[in-house]
């Protein structure tokens, strides 16, 4: 069954903490613009519809959706026409622009229509309760310089070069923790007036791969913070080992995802000085090649010709879609 399925039955009862629900239901009626949200999709078509029902299931949805296609094909296209909802808008990219092309292209579209918060909406990862909305919109309202919220987040090892899991002791009680990384997944809310003030924020060259990452440093550098829900990120933390495992069985080969997270992962470290956790970082990858040498010898120059392309791509500046990805998902009827 398809990840999204697996997920949504997993976790989908409401978390309650103490949420100021008549107080963010008023602010999404007095302000017609108040909450907007956008999806990026490729060829998922058979997954989209799922999601865009999941985000109408909250107990307070957006009041748009933008669909950002980044598909070859038309069948997403047909997809939304035969939906026929009023508030799904759809953008045609007309080529593959990667989740940061068209995250850049969702903040620009919802943010110059001026709504005050953005859901960063991914196709294959629907909010994963059904009051999650409400929830993080609480956090905005009661938050002084709050860029972004989520369900979960990440603390970023400046130096090693690699971001982790928050442990169960930073986690525990109720309410909000700062954190240095909203992931796409984790139903990430971006303030529109920063957008409006500072731009996207995203650096559409990097196309797949800790683009969520090089924009959450930016939003820190300007003194907004990153906040996730406790319960939520709890949650998060003690299902994460069966989804690793469940992903690590598939059949879909991963080398393609290893090259981007690589690559983008220099270039992030680069753009923030951090030349011990470069070196690192390296270090670290030639160790994981050894790894998979032991384990297999066709596997293990298949990995390291794709860490060594990611290399020489980062030594001479070469970003965007350069290895072809490859769909996780298989179309089922």
């Amino acid at each position: 069954m398809l990840y999204i399925f697996e997920i949504l039955l997993l976790i989908k009862e409401e978390h309650n903490p103490n949420v100021d629900i008549e107080c963010i239901k008023n602010m999404g009626t007095n302000n017609q613009n108040f909450f907007g949200c956008f999806i990026v999709t490729y060829e998922r078509e058979f997954l989209l519809e799922k999601t865009i029902q999941a985000i109408f299931s909250q107990t307070f949805p957006p009041e748009i959706i933008w669909i950002i296609d980044n598909s070859e094909s038309l069948n997403t296209k047909q997809m939304i026409e035969q939906f026929n909802h009023s508030i799904v808008k759809y953008y045609r990219v007309g080529y593959n622009a990667g989740p940061a092309g068209g995250v850049a292209i969702g903040l620009k579209i919802i943010s110059d229509a001026g709504y005050q918060w953005i859901y960063w909406g991914d196709d294959d990862n629907p909010p994963k309760f059904l009051n999650t909305f409400e929830i993080l919109l609480n956090y905005t309202h009661n938050t002084n310089n709050c860029g972004a919220v989520g369900s979960f987040g990440y603390f970023f090892d400046k130096k090693r070069g690699v971001t982790k899991r928050y442990p169960y002791s930073y986690l525990k009680g109720a309410g909000c923790v700062e954190v240095d990384n909203i992931p796409g997944d984790a139903s990430k809310i971006v303030n529109g007036d920063m957008i409006r003030k500072y731009g996207t924020l995203i650096d559409s060259d990097l196309f797949f791969g800790f683009e969520e990452l090089d924009f959450d440093l930016k939003v820190k550098r300007l003194g907004y913070k990153l906040l996730v829900d406790k319960n939520m990120a709890l949650t998060d933390l003690e299902n994460s080992l069966v989804i690793n495992n469940r992903e690590k069985n598939t059949s879909i080969s991963n080398e393609w995802r290893s090259y981007y997270s690589y690559r983008n992962m220099l270039y992030i470290l680069k753009k923030q000085k951090l030349y011990n956790a470069l070196f690192a970082l390296t270090v670290h990858r030639f160790k994981i090649n050894v790894v998979y040498f032991f384990d297999s010898f066709s596997k293990g120059m298949k990995v390291l010709q794709y860490h060594l392309l990611a290399f020489i791509h980062f030594i001479f500046n070469k970003k965007g879609l350069t290895v072809k990805p490859k769909n996780k998902y298989l179309k089922t009827n």
